[in-house]
């Protein structure tokens, strides 16, 4: 029934809730589940791509795709569809993907809606998309378990939204930490790309709760006081678009380290704060790039001490040659 209500709902996805189908009752009593693609067939009858993959790390594959998706991703059958080459992803996607899981298929929290512009072919597609948890059995599989399901309408934008959009997803396939602030007031954070959200373990709680600012980031090192950030917290926000950027290296403030470990395995970040527009609202903001340097100032630290004892030898050597002569 609830499939039929679906069926002559339908056409506009943002008032359609993936969330509230239910699946067949199964007459063993087991938690209900839908067999796919079988009691999925019924979707083919929307306007819009829905497809499913799943974002188990360990075997990243795409499942089942509508109609529609599959015109979206350029493919003519749902075999098709499955043989995409997911081991290709970049490493950010990978991380994007990662979290999904997380949230998705291992919570099973809803995402979205979003706006993204992803690529089937390499060719760029721009669409407002949501992931929703549906519990399923695949043909082949043993056991039933929670797949995202992701549906999405196209958007039509305009040469500003355009960029904003292609600005964003920069934003998120960069392979070094990077969010976007507020210049404004406290700062409230706009964007964050996953390679971010992986290090600031809190920023998916905090930016609901809409309390992770611009003071945060730097309240993540170590710093001689609390003076030492209020100057460099100026020095950020007094930045004008052009005005060049605030740029420093720093040991990551981590609790859970243990002392044991001594400061040669701290985390060392150098970090730029950049003055820009929001490309969305085109108000002031401040960029933030973050790139691990820990490796580096190791094998700094490293070259350094080798000198050190390269001197002292030499400095021996000459005394023993010179005591005698």
């Amino acid at each position: 029934h609830t499939w039929q209500e679906a069926r002559r709902a339908l056409v506009e996805p943002m008032s359609f809730s993936m969330a509230g189908l239910t699946p067949p009752q199964n007459s063993n009593g087991e938690e209900p589940y839908f067999n796919i693609p079988k009691d999925l067939e019924v979707l083919n009858c929307f306007n819009f791509p829905i497809w499913i993959t799943d974002l188990n790390p360990k075997d990243c594959k795409t499942v089942w795709a509508s109609k529609e998706g599959l015109r979206c991703w350029n493919k003519s059958t749902v075999e098709h569809f499955k043989q995409i080459d997911t081991s290709k992803r970049s490493e950010s996607v990978r991380k994007l993907n990662d979290e999904w899981h997380q949230l998705v298929q291992v919570e099973g929290r809803c995402i979205g809606p979003f706006r993204r512009t992803i690529f089937p072919e390499n060719v760029p597609c721009t669409v407002d998309m949501h992931v929703v948890p549906i519990r399923g059995l695949v043909e082949g599989d043993a056991q039933p378990k929670l797949y995202p399901l992701i549906y999405c309408s196209y958007v039509s934008l305009d040469e500003g939204s355009t960029k904003a959009v292609i600005s964003h997803e920069m934003l998120i396939r960069m392979s070094m930490h990077a969010m976007l602030f507020q210049k404004e007031g406290p700062g409230k954070l706009l964007h964050a790309n996953p390679e971010a959200r992986c290090h600031y373990r809190e920023i998916q709680k905090l930016t609901a709760e809409g309390t992770f600012k611009l003071r945060d980031v730097l309240d993540g090192f170590i710093w001689e006081s609390q003076e030492e950030i209020e100057d460099t917290l100026n020095k950020i926000q007094d930045l004008d678009t052009g005005q060049g950027a605030v740029v420093f290296e720093r040991a990551v403030n981590d609790p859970s380290r243990p002392e044991s470990e001594g400061s040669g395995h701290e985390k060392w970040f150098k970090m730029k704060f950049t003055a820009t527009n929001d490309p969305s609202a085109g108000k002031p903001a401040i960029l933030i790039t973050g790139a691990d340097v820990s490796e580096a100032r190791r094998a700094q630290s490293d070259l350094l001490l080798v000198n050190s004892r390269q001197e002292q030898f030499f400095a021996e050597m000459a005394h023993e040659l010179r005591t005698p002569l």
